[in-house]
């Protein structure tokens, strides 16, 4: 068995379900085109590589999906607070396509999570919760969709194609809604973008009804359109597992074996007639930055036992600290 960590998720790969491994799915660039991205792990910093910090004002740290302490941002609203983060208006201003990632926890009805306004448009882009649904804004026109108010996580994917006004909304990697709203740049003056407060002029003329209460996490800003499968990839890296694996290296050895055995073209091998071993080779990707090549994969017949020979090859940072591999008493690390 082998565990990988990063940043906030973690991988379980056994033998279970060798077919995945065979034909694994080709992972999108979710760092293409991102402009900014805001983990809150204590701080609003820009963690893209762009510079695009933002400045806290009043929102606390607080306790994220998955636990961490200090990783997302409390907001105080309810009509009596001020709590907010202003991010750089340069962001978005000037925009066709973009799309926007954030997550949030909140029980209310009508609050404000992100807000874009310039010249005689408040609403030049605008997320917000309205009857506890979500609602997307382009230049003042508006439409809303679904149902996030009931004090769980969800993550928010607005999707707007700029060139025709194509809008869509995405609730937990689902595509929600989609309408056309107005075409054409987004234009956000000085002072003009704001997470959990609501402007009805340029840096101000907040509405106290509308600031944010609850936790906000993990924002990505894209100067591209991301494509439904990028989004429900970005929703499934960003989700909390269900729940953690128990299966120990045997557990998993012995599906693999049995499920190779009672069906060898779902694993993509062929047995020879009276032929003791049959054996595949297999490359995979599974994580970011992480890549998989089992070099052969061996099953034995007569012994019914199976062995892999695998290949692992890591680039960049792991933010959550050192990677831990843990293997079973079968393996070794060389």
């Amino acid at each position: 068995m082998v565990v990988k960590t990063i940043s906030k998720w973690s991988m379980w790969l056994g033998l279970v379900g060798m077919s995945s491994l065979l034909a694994p799915p080709v992972l999108a660039d979710l760092n293409e085109g991102l402009v900014a991205y805001y983990p809150f792990n204590g701080n609003a910093n820009d963690e893209s590589g762009n510079g695009n910090d933002g400045t806290v004002n009043g929102a606390t740290v607080t306790v994220d999906r998955f636990g961490n302490t200090d990783s997302a941002y409390h907001f105080n609203g309810n009509g009596n607070a001020t709590d907010s983060v202003q991010l750089p208006y340069t962001i978005i201003n000037g925009l066709i396509n973009i799309t926007s990632s954030v997550w949030i926890k909140s029980s209310n009805n009508e609050q404000a999570i992100l807000s874009g306004a310039g010249g005689d448009s408040h609403n030049q882009y605008l997320v917000f919760v309205k009857l506890g649904g979500v609602e997307s804004c382009i230049k003042d026109e508006c439409f809303y969709v679904g149902s996030v108010n009931d004090g769980q996580w969800h993550n928010i994917v607005v999707v707007r194609d700029g060139s025709s006004g194509f809008v869509q909304v995405f609730i937990d990697g689902n595509l929600a809604n989609a309408q056309n709203l107005p075409a054409g740049m987004l234009s956000i003056d000085a002072n003009g973008f704001w997470v959990g407060r609501e402007q009805d002029c340029v840096g101000g003329c907040f509405e106290s009804s509308q600031d944010f209460l609850g936790a906000i996490d993990d924002i990505r800003i894209y100067n591209r359109t991301l494509s439904q499968s990028e989004v429900q990839e970005l929703y499934q890296l960003g989700s909390v597992p269900s729940s953690t694996s128990t299966k120990t290296y045997e557990d998993g050895l012995n599906e693999g074996i049995a499920k190779c055995q009672n069906d060898p073209a779902s694993c993509e091998i062929t047995i020879p007639p009276e032929s003791g071993n049959c054996s595949a080779d297999i490359a995979a990707v599974i994580g970011e930055d992480l890549s998989l090549h089992v070099s052969k994969a061996q099953y034995n017949t007569l012994t019914g036992t199976q062995i892999l020979w695998i290949d692992l090859t890591f680039g960049g940072e792991n933010e959550a600290g050192d990677l831990t591999w843990i293997l079973s008493d079968y393996g070794e690390v060389k």
